[in-house]
């Protein structure tokens, strides 16, 4: 199974991190704080890219990471789990390029979309 989503996970962490409330970056973006609720809740499945890319701007973040496309399959997610494993998971910027040093921007980015693809498996299963 294929699939592409946006990386809510990554948004809510550098809200957080920025001390950036929902009020505060509607006003960044121009984008309604329901928009915006539903796109981090995930009702909104998939954004249109000039949100997308207005969210990446005000919370300045890369607009590659801000969409993820996951290919699950076992042997990839036995490898990217003993990696994140040595990952600090909630990976802040500075201390996640610190603790991938070495890794490949391809590689890098595999991490992102399996901590993404398991939070979304976790909150599947929560919801089933």
């Amino acid at each position: 199974m294929i699939f592409e989503t946006t990386n809510t996970t990554l948004i809510k962490k550098e809200m957080k991190r920025q001390k950036i409330t929902y009020e505060k970056l509607s006003e960044l973006t121009e984008i309604s704080i329901s928009t915006l609720k539903d796109i981090l809740r995930g009702k909104t499945q998939n954004p249109r890219v000039s949100t997308i890319k207005s969210i990446s701007e005000a919370l300045n973040i890369p607009i590659e990471l801000m969409t993820v496309t996951v290919l699950p399959n076992e042997k990839d997610a036995d490898l990217f789990l003993r990696t994140i494993k040595e990952v600090d998971t909630t990976y802040k910027y500075k201390r996640f390029k610190d603790a991938t040093d070495g890794l490949t921007d391809y590689e890098i980015e595999q991490i992102f979309q399996y901590i993404d693809f398991i939070k979304f498996k976790d909150n599947k299963e929560k919801t089933d």
